[in-house]
């Protein structure tokens, strides 16, 4: 690489790029390193004063500077090696500054929309950030040059929201066009002055006419005439500015209004960089790769993903030596979000008094809020809600998602959320969020849970969550709780364990009494549920050792019966139904008894007991109990159908996985149905009759039934129950695909005795292919399980392995060993088959 020629500078701007490229042919010394070596330097001459800080050294670097140090340049040249050149640097810069101010001179100015020549196709573009949109880049350039060549529309529009980039977006597409066509006269206007407060925009007729002077005064006007044109309002002001200008000429504008295409521009909307480009251009800006992924990200997230917020940060981060990037996140959570973004404070500021007050109560609602949801939500607290919401949404504020969601950026929600705690009464807010809570629960009270309204409610759930959550912020306790109790079944039935938790935290830290016990079972269930089992047990256990126990103890009794289960604790598990199953009879919860049956019968069958089991479950689905809801009673049937496979009981199994089947279909539950189809095959294969054990399952290997169940348990289940058949049938590769699906379902959600099943069926599996290593190895581990049925199985599989390898009388004490573990029938058939 040549040393950069000095001479050829015209501007500051080239200065320091030509600072930059003497820089990267030395090896790119940090900034920090050449600080040191100025301070060196000036020391050896004898100056006594202290070193230049890393930002000062780093600014001389950057573009779009009006003034610079020539001192500081002259030593930076001098500690890159470049000593002689100094005094070529020194001319190089007084005629950039004698340039600039023919410049400035000539300019022609006015109260709004000055107007400039542009002696650089580059100036005043910002290197720095201009790469942040250079998929964008691209897009415009080729779209703008195919429009000329076509004679489309002469203007090409750059929309968004403040900071977003627009204006280096467009220096950069006029420097892309000059690069492809060659000679240009380039313009740069603005249709309105920041300085003013007024914020008046310029006549355009005016704008025109100096174009057209600023022109006029290029030494080569032969050229391609371009107008760069900032901060344009209106498609009305850009054609009386193009109408003026001669055919041809090509003009780039940037608007933060939202604009149509028309017949004179092509309308781009830049948005917001996303997380991974944001995170990307902070990197560069402050020079490292190193920063850990999630402190970066958090930045980021703070910027709103606007890069002028990125560029500000990254000067504050290379200008505060010592502070860490957490230093700086914590500081700017801890601080107005506005001093990051002065263009979007500046236009923020501009808005009409009623957009605002709406923008600011919909950056306080956690959330995203459809059109009809945003309507009830600012009702009466604004004149004219849909005018509000069209400003705001013309001044790219917040965007409409594909399904009609309001979307705010990240910077807007927290400057506005920071101004609605000042700028509106917490009545006004309070008084928007109960009537927008009303609103949403008006159809979740009291009606059936059917799939119609399960499915709509799933799709509405994050609305009603983060409504909820807004209540706590706003100290509405009874609302709060009020709507927890609402949501809680909803939020059951839909799987959403995550959001039970989280609303249960808040709902038991607001309410008291019976109502804060409720809370904590939820929140334990949700805890459980998403396998978080030591925080669900410290709660739970807390509430058994009160000193009264409330109403609903036998619920507290079978969650804690639910995290022995999922720890495979059998023994402890049966030990704490046989306790709540009684005591929820005495209460006469037939839907607690039923749960507890079925966990109860659960833990029996692999402790060996499984004709208890059927005398618990076979009173709970009988005529007596044909009242009892079915998302009670259809588990129930599935779980004494299971109960007979176990039992050997075959007939037994497929009659009552059939009933189970059809009912759970009756009322919309498709994954239930799956689930029995699994056991109902396994049950037909066992019979010998594999045709029709493999016709059973077909509706268990649709992935869209087993995709629809919220529970990975019975999910979990239906694959293994599907793989068993197959293995049956002598359908290797099938089977395994589906155990090894079970197998994952079981080792991630947490089900100890599940995930042994599926180590046992696979290594059935793998080892009929002659993977004898590799069954060895899943069965391993097995000696641990507490489920007697599991570790029988395990045992049976590894005197298969025995025998396999021609170790007779391993074989047969493995055998042995199954026997005296006293497992169900349908494990001893297993037995009396190899003996």
């Amino acid at each position: 690489m040549s040393i950069p020629v000095v001479g050829e500078a015209r501007t500051l701007d080239d200065l320091s790029e030509r600072l930059t490229e003497l820089r990267l042919q030395v090896g790119s010394p940090s900034y920090s390193e050449i600080a040191r070596r100025v301070g060196e330097v000036r020391v050896r001459r004898g100056v006594r004063t202290i070193p230049p800080g890393r930002v000062t050294v780093y600014d001389v670097f950057r573009t779009g500077r009006s003034r610079m140090d020539i001192e500081l340049v002259a030593d930076i040249v001098t500690v890159l090696g470049r000593a002689e050149d100094v005094p070529a640097w020194r001319r190089a810069h007084a005629a950039a500054l004698r340039r600039r101010a023919q410049e400035r001179t000539g300019r022609v100015s006015a109260a709004r929309g000055d107007v400039r020549l542009v002696r650089d196709a580059d100036d005043p573009a910002d290197p720095g950030t201009a790469p942040a949109h250079d998929r964008e880049l691209h897009e415009i350039v080729t779209e703008l040059l195919e429009r000329r060549e076509r004679g489309g529309a002469p203007a090409t529009v750059i929309s968004g929201l403040p900071g977003v980039g627009k204006s280096t977006l467009a220096q950069a597409v006029v420097a892309e066009v000059s690069r492809r066509i060659g000679e240009m006269i380039i313009v740069h206007a603005s249709m309105t002055s920041h300085s003013e407060s007024d914020g008046k925009v310029a006549d355009p007729a005016d704008i025109a006419q100096k174009v057209l002077r600023a022109r006029d005064t290029a030494q080569n006007d032969t050229g391609q005439l371009v107008l760069l044109l900032d901060d344009v309002g209106t498609l009305d002001a850009l054609a009386v500015v193009t109408s003026a200008l001669p055919d041809g000429a090509i003009v780039v504008a940037t608007s933060r209004h939202a604009l149509d295409d028309s017949e004179i521009a092509a309308v781009h909307v830049i948005h917001p960089l996303d997380p991974a480009r944001a995170g990307r251009l902070l990197k560069t800006l402050i020079e490292t790769g190193d920063e850990p992924d999630d402190t970066v990200a958090r930045l980021v997230e703070l910027s709103g993903g606007l890069a002028l917020s990125i560029a500000l940060l990254a000067g504050q981060i290379l200008s505060q030596e010592g502070w860490s990037l957490e230093d700086h996140v914590a500081r700017l959570e801890a601080s107005s979000p506005a001093g990051l973004a002065p263009a979007l404070l500046a236009a923020y500021d501009q808005l009409p008094a009623a957009p605002r007050r709406a923008l600011e109560l919909l950056a306080r609602h956690p959330g995203r809020l459809r059109t009809p949801e945003a309507a009830i939500y600012l009702q009466d607290t604004t004149a004219d809600m849909d005018a509000a919401i069209d400003t705001i949404l013309r001044a790219h504020f917040i965007s409409r998602a594909p399904d009609g969601g309001i979307e705010l950026n990240g910077a807007v929600r927290a400057l506005a959320s920071q101004r609605a705690l000042t700028d509106i009464p917490l009545s006004a807010r309070r008084s928007a969020a109960v009537r927008l809570g009303h609103e949403l629960r008006a159809h979740v009270h009291d009606i059936e849970l059917d799939p119609e309204s399960v499915a709509r409610f799933d799709d509405e759930a994050d609305v009603h969550v983060t409504t909820a959550l807004l209540y706590a912020d706003l100290g509405l306790a009874d609302e709060f709780v009020d709507s927890a109790r609402t949501l809680y079944p909803w939020l059951q039935t839909t799987g959403r364990w995550g959001d039970i938790v989280l609303i249960n935290e808040h709902a038991r830290r607001l309410a008291s009494g019976d109502e804060r016990r409720v809370a904590e079972m939820r929140m334990a269930e949700g805890l459980i549920a998403t396998g978080r089992l030591d925080e669900a047990e410290a709660i739970l256990t807390a509430q058994v050792s009160a000193a009264r126990p409330g109403p609903g103890h036998y619920w507290t009794l079978a969650l804690l019966a639910t995290v022995a289960d999922r720890r495979g604790d059998s023994r402890r598990c049966v030990e704490l139904c046989e306790i709540a199953l009684p005591a929820a009879q005495q209460a006469g919860n037939r839907h607690a008894m039923h749960w507890i049956a079925q966990e109860q019968a659960e833990m029996l069958i692999e402790m060996g007991r499984a004709e208890q089991a059927v005398s618990i479950l076979e009173p709970l689905v009988s005529e007596e109990w044909a009242a009892d809801p079915p998302l009670s009673r259809v588990p129930t049937l599935i779980q004494l159908g299971i109960t007979f496979v176990w039992l050997d009981r075959l007939d037994d199994a497929r009659t009552t996985l059939a009933r189970a089947s059809a009912e759970a279909m009756a009322i919309g539950h498709p994954a239930m149905a799956a689930s029995c189809s699994g056991w109902a095959g396994l049950a037909d294969a066992l019979r010998g009759n594999v045709a029709a054990g493999r016709s059973a399952v077909a509706t268990a290997d649709a992935d869209a039934a087993l995709e629809a169940s919220a529970r990975p348990g019975p999910r979990a289940w239906a694959r293994l129950a599907h793989a068993a058949v197959c293995l049956r049938d002598g359908d290797d590769v099938t089977a395994e695909r589906l155990a090894r699906d079970g197998l994952n379902l079981a080792h991630v959600h947490g089900f100890p005795t599940i995930a042994a099943y599926g180590r046992v069926l696979l290594a059935r599996v793998v080892l009929r292919d002659g993977r004898v290593a590799e069954a060895e190895d899943l069965l391993a581990a097995m000696a641990d399980v507490a489920s007697l049925n599991a570790r029988a199985l395990g045992l049976i599989v590894s005197a298969d392995i025995a025998a396999h390898t021609g170790d007779a009388g391993l074989a047969g004490e493995l055998l042995q060993a199954a026997r005296e573990l006293g497992p169900t029938p349908l494990v001893a058939r297993r037995l009396r088959w190899l003996t």
